[in-house]
């Protein structure tokens, strides 16, 4: 029995529209290109659907079995795919080697971790299903090698098996040349020459915007999705760029005492469902609470900025119709390199840009969103608060645990 069309309609139950109806004309109408290592974001502009939408979408599916999903390794100069699995957990090595830029990069999950997706087959068979089928383009195994140019003969052997294809460079010398290849494998090999200069690279080089690891990360679906399986406990992954955004009550212990245990409960859990609400429509994500406390990540400062902003108009709001000031909050944003780990069963993040975020937040009294100035000074979030109407108040405020004062801005 065919279970293929119930899992459409549990898709449907999960994910936007819209969105499931731009994968259904995909998976129907598209070449199968299109079906293997599909780029949400370039789907997402095609179908002139929200990425929110359409990423949301693609998560559910490959929840579902719709869809496998993979995080794919690529060199930051050419785009190569230098390693691939069906997690995060896969990326461990401490560096990655590009035989055809003849370099080594630190992975980054901004800049060098692709996540994309590709059709189950028991959905839609297409070639990449079957290596053997598809054009000897799109199926290669590579060697690349480089050198001075030189007269005499040289020989190189190649012998191809089932082993992981290495990705290292084989310094020799353009000239006469005798190649011996060995197919130990049971499929075919197919050998192509291509010559690596300026031109190739610039054409590996023209690449759409992809998602990202950090924006999968920073996204609310996926984490509710893979709560607990993203990273292994001693994983350490950097991102260059990540935005925090720390929130807490303004004398919550106060607000207890003042309208009790029971209306005081549903006023705080009020206040979480708005501000989770809000962080996941503004494409973060919640790291955690504590106590009072969110802890949320965006992917971009200007995101965090227009929740920050969102966030304190819900409060105000709530409080005007309860013709009270119950919730003050208190919001603290600052942006910077960090590492990803897992800390207590769950995807964290740790290092001194998430110290600063917590402590600038503390800094901050009643209503008053305070951000760093490597977050008022993003050219998005700067046309945002510029849109508003908002001018930032610089004040040079000393941090606890931080060596030097820094530049923190309040948006009033």
């Amino acid at each position: 029995m065919n279970e293929v069309p119930s899992l459409w309609i549990a898709l449907g139950q999960s994910a936007d529209a819209d969105a499931v109806g731009a994968l259904q004309a995909l998976v129907r109408d598209g070449h199968d290109r299109e079906l293997c290592r599909i780029n949400a974001l370039d789907l997402a502009k095609k179908s002139g659907v929200d990425e929110d939408a359409i990423i949301a979408a693609l998560l559910h599916a490959a929840r579902l079995g719709l869809f496998e999903m993979s995080w794919n390794v690529l060199c930051p100069a050419c785009g190569g795919v230098l390693d691939a699995g069906t997690s995060l957990k896969h990326v461990h090595q401490a560096e990655y080697g590009c035989a055809l830029c003849a370099a080594g990069y630190e992975p980054t999950l901004d800049q060098m971790v692709e996540v994309t997706f590709t059709v189950n087959s028991r959905v839609r068979t297409i070639a990449a299903h079957d290596p053997n089928r598809l054009s000897p383009i799109e199926y290669c195994r590579q060697l690349f090698v480089k050198g001075e140019p030189t007269r005499e003969r040289q020989s190189l052997t190649m012998v191809f098996n089932k082993s992981y294809t290495p990705t290292t460079t084989v310094t020799m010398r353009p000239g006469p040349l005798r190649l011996s290849l060995e197919n130990r494998t049971d499929v075919r090999v197919v050998p192509g020459v291509y010559l690596a200069n300026a031109k190739m690279h610039d054409l590996l080089g023209r690449r759409k915007p992809f998602l990202t690891a950090k924006r999968l990360l920073t996204n609310q679906t996926f984490r509710d999705i893979y709560r607990t399986d993203t990273l292994d406990i001693d994983q350490r992954l950097k991102i260059t760029s990540l935005t925090f955004l720390f929130t807490d009550l303004k004398g919550s212990t106060e607000l207890y005492d003042r309208v009790g245990d029971l209306v005081a409960f549903d006023l705080v859990k009020e206040h979480f469902r708005l501000l989770q609400e809000i962080i996941a429509e503004e494409s973060g994500a919640v790291v955690k609470t504590i106590g009072d406390a969110v802890m949320a990540t965006f992917a971009t400062p200007d995101r965090a900025v227009a929740a920050a902003l969102r966030m304190r108009d819900a409060m105000r709001t709530l409080n005007d119709r309860r013709k009270s000031e119950d919730l003050l909050l208190k919001i603290g944003i600052h942006e910077g390199p960090c590492l990803a780990v897992t800390l207590n069963d769950r995807q964290d993040y740790f290092g001194q840009t998430v110290n600063i975020a917590s402590r600038v937040q503390a800094l901050a009294v009643t209503r008053s969103i305070l951000a760093t100035g490597a977050v008022v000074d993003n050219p998005r979030a700067t046309e945002l608060l510029e849109a508003g109407g908002l001018r930032c108040t610089p004040r040079r405020l000393p941090l606890r645990g931080v060596a030097d004062e820094l530049a923190v801005y309040e948006i009033p």
